[in-house]
C-alpha cells in the first residue's frame, strides 16, 4: 500500500501539489484561506501545532498541523 504524504507532513522548503483536501468541512476552510486542490504550494515552515505554507504568488497562509494533516500532497 502506498503511504500518502500530507502536508503536516512534508518536508520543510520543498514545493508540493495539493491533491485532494479530505472533509467537506476543511475542504471549504481552505479555499477560504485560498488552498485548493491542484495549487503549487511550499511548507515554509512547521511547529508542533502549526505550518506556514507559501503560495506562488508570494502569500503566506497559517494553518493548525491537526488539519493540514488532512491535506494530501504530492511532492514536486
Amino acid at each position: 500500500m502506498k503511504r500518502v504524504q500530507t502536508l503536516g507532513d512534508a518536508p520543510v522548503g520543498k514545493a508540493a501539489r495539493i491533491r485532494y483536501i479530505f472533509f467537506e468541512g476543511l475542504r471549504a476552510e481552505c479555499e477560504r484561506l485560498g488552498l485548493r486542490e491542484g495549487l503549487l504550494v511550499q511548507l515554509r515552515e512547521r511547529t508542533d501545532s502549526a505550518v506556514v505554507v507559501g503560495c506562488a504568488e508570494g502569500r503566506s497562509i497559517l494553518l493548525d498541523r491537526s488539519s493540514a494533516r488532512f491535506i494530501a500532497v504530492e511532492p514536486m
